[in-house]
């Protein structure tokens, strides 16, 4: 990801020239953040803002064919990583009004909770072994 003058693109960099290519072009409106490659190597997910409010995002690996991702419900969508599998994605949900993670499965499109807290559950990571780390709000400050 770069971010130049208000925007934030996602970008491709070559390591050994350090040569950038645009990969997809964000509006003013419109960010991108926290981009993720699969597995694979075929797609790049990460969050855009769309009419004010975060929506996750796929991208065929070249910057091409971007689609929405998960439900149309209202609730903010970020943080997308993953899983080894590389058909699940745990990500950050403001559905139910605290953030907390959900999986959602890319072959259906269906959302499940992987956490209930009453703080706020944020920055999944999920490790080559599928368990997940991720940040944990309490009264303490972040866990």
């Amino acid at each position: 990801m770069r971010c130049l003058a208000g925007r934030c693109d996602l970008v491709r960099v070559e390591l050994t020239s350090g040569a950038v290519t645009t990969l997809a072009r964000s509006g003013l409106s419109s960010p991108y953040a926290h981009p993720r490659v699969s597995p694979d190597g075929r797609t790049i997910v990460a969050a855009r803002q769309r009419e004010g409010q975060w929506r996750l995002v796929a991208l065929d690996a070249d910057g091409s064919n971007e689609r929405l991702l998960g439900p149309d419900d209202g609730a903010a969508r970020f943080d997308a990583a993953f899983l080894p599998d590389g058909r699940t994605l745990v990500l950050t949900s403001t559905r139910g009004g605290i953030p907390n993670l959900e999986l959602l499965d890319l072959s259906t499109g269906e959302v499940r909770p992987f956490t209930r807290t009453l703080g706020a559950a944020v920055a999944p990571a999920p490790g080559p072994d599928g368990e997940v780390f991720f940040l944990a709000l309490h009264s303490r400050g972040w866990d």
